[in-house]
């Protein structure tokens, strides 16, 4: 049975227990109009008036067992209704959470983007004398020491980049996981021409 089948089976439930009691109560009704009109001027209309008392009676308990399964069902909804949004409230908690967990990741993605950036403006402001050696021993020195900071600092910011990528993967944040590799991958990239240029010169 489908969804629909059942939501349609369910409101036929209402409808038909609605249905019943309507009727019961219309036929106590009827049964209550007959009594005010009824005279009690014989024997016979007495004993007929005490008839309609005893339908009266039967119209009552018909009556308030179709009330009882109408509650019946109401009662099942209610506690349909408090199971559905007891799940819901449950997503909305797992929902904050997860939203709490991208944003540090995504914050941490960022700081590592800024990271990279300043890197390669360090890197071009140490390289930026034409890409000649330098003329003199202490600035030959000066320069290789500087690359030499900026490798290390790549070296921090690859390793940074690294946990970014597994806690993002661990969280089954595909797309944090994937930026954050590529990132990783450029500065290993960018350190291994900076060591090669370090080296060029130390040789």
């Amino acid at each position: 049975m489908s969804r629909d089948d059942r939501s349609t089976s369910k409101l036929s439930a209402f409808a038909a227990a609605a249905a019943a009691l309507e009727a019961e109560l219309k036929r106590f009704e009827d049964i209550a109009a007959s009594l005010a009109r009824a005279p009690l001027t014989s024997q016979k209309a007495i004993e007929q008036a005490a008839r309609l008392t005893r339908d009266a009676s039967e119209a009552q308990g018909r009556f308030a067992e179709q009330l009882h399964g109408l509650v019946s069902l109401v009662g099942a909804a209610g506690e349909r209704q408090r199971a559905a949004a007891a799940a819901i409230n449950e997503r909305v908690t797992a929902i904050d959470a997860r939203t709490a967990d991208y944003a540090t990741l995504e914050s941490r993605l960022g700081e590592l983007g800024a990271e990279a950036r300043g890197i390669n403006a360090l890197v071009l402001e140490a390289t930026s004398g034409g890409g000649g050696v330098p003329s003199t021993p202490e600035r030959l020195a000066g320069l290789i020491e500087r690359l030499e900071e900026i490798v290390a600092r790549m070296d921090g910011a690859v390793e940074r980049a690294h946990g970014v990528t597994r806690d993002a993967a661990a969280a089954d944040f595909v797309d944090v996981a994937r930026q954050a590799d590529a990132l990783r991958q450029q500065l290993l990239a960018a350190r291994n021409r900076v060591g090669l240029v370090r080296r060029g010169l130390a040789s």
